[in-house]
């Protein structure tokens, strides 16, 4: 999945995915994808098409 966080002045985009299955998520199964500095997004502002 996809998940946008901002820490109310600055983005980032984050890739996470449950590669083993347990259905917990461990810092090897999330990758920084993207920071957006001074610029805080929205979902509506990310197009996946």
């Amino acid at each position: 999945m996809l998940v946008l966080a901002n820490n109310g002045s600055s983005s980032g985009l984050y890739q996470v995915v449950d590669t083993n299955g347990d259905g917990q998520v461990a810092a090897t199964e999330v990758r920084l994808l993207s920071v957006y500095n001074s610029t805080v997004l929205s979902l509506s502002d990310v197009n996946l098409g």
